[in-house]
């Protein structure tokens, strides 16, 4: 129990990828002295049996080849250009096929906005100019990728359980939707409180607590307890429209607050980049969690 709590501590629980914590309870469990064999035993399996299903979505994902019209591209271009490219019709096939809904336009807007948001960003750096914190959020939380990651999940989820009538009213709306806005401004937030220091050591300056400090005169201490806080602003919003999901759409509530959860795992709250700067151990334990089993 002190394990748990002590871990609770750390996190909410509500913000944890269920994947992960999954193994870790197990791993908590199966040394409790009042702990049931069997049901240990039949937990011990589904994960592994999970474990086995996502190993092979991962070997069908990396079968992508590059085909003959991008071969202009730089080589470590061709296999992202290529999924996105496929996808892209893939998503707008099935929805035409299906109700005669074209979604290229929408998914052509979602990149232009993501496009002109890195350009924006880096008009900033090249100019010298310093946006203020809030200018800077709202670029950024697009940049790095939330509003277009979070809506494909939201087409595909949609197409999957035949949930058209969502469809329309979420690309009429996307733009204004916290249930899109949001996971970009918590993913933002986490990446620059985890990636700050290294970045200012490397000589790049633009990031929230930078714009924030400068904007309020404040310290760096101060700019991160804000930055906390608005992290839980944006959790409160998101959490609503789960809320009002979980009814008539709860698959969609699902991949949406997964998404997020897992930016969480990848900078552990805004402790450290996983891509980056991470401990050794945590990395092992992430390996673990998708291709080690668990020994029954």
């Amino acid at each position: 129990m002190a394990a748990q709590v002590e871990e609770s501590l750390k996190m909410p629980l509500h913000w944890r990828l269920i994947w992960t914590e999954a193994r870790n309870f197990i791993d908590i469990y199966q040394r409790d002295d009042k702990m049931n064999s069997v049901l240990l035993e039949f937990a011990k399996l589904n994960y592994n049996i999970l474990q086995s299903v996502y190993i092979k979505e991962l070997q069908e994902l990396a079968k992508w080849d590059d085909p003959e019209a991008i071969e202009e591209l730089p080589e470590y271009i061709k296999l992202i250009y290529t999924a996105l490219y496929n996808h892209a019709g893939e998503l707008a096939d099935d929805t035409l096929d299906d109700k005669s809904i074209n979604i290229l336009p929408f998914i052509r807007k979602l990149y232009e906005g993501h496009i002109e948001a890195g350009l924006q960003e880096v008009k900033w750096i090249y100019s010298g100019y310093n946006p203020s914190a809030d200018e800077y959020l709202q670029v950024s939380g697009k940049s790095i990728g939330g509003p277009v990651a979070v809506s494909y999940a939201v087409v595909g989820v949609v197409g999957q359980y035949s949930m058209y009538k969502f469809l329309s009213e979420f690309i009429d709306h996307y733009l204004v939707s916290d249930l899109v806005s949001a996971p970009g401004y918590i993913a933002r937030l986490l990446n620059d409180l985890s990636t700050t220091k290294d970045e200012i050591e490397r000589g790049q300056t633009l990031n929230f607590i930078n714009c924030y400090m400068m904007e309020e005169g404040v310290s760096e201490e101060e700019a991160r307890d804000h930055m906390e806080g608005l992290k839980r602003k944006f959790w409160k919003k998101l959490n609503k429209y789960i809320i009002e999901y979980s009814v008539d759409a709860p698959n969609i509530a699902k991949v949406v607050i997964n998404m997020v959860r897992v930016t969480h795992h990848i900078y552990r709250g805004g402790k450290y980049d996983w891509f980056g700067v991470r401990p050794k151990a945590d990395l092992l334990s992430m390996l673990n969690s998708v291709f080690e089993p668990i020994p029954m």
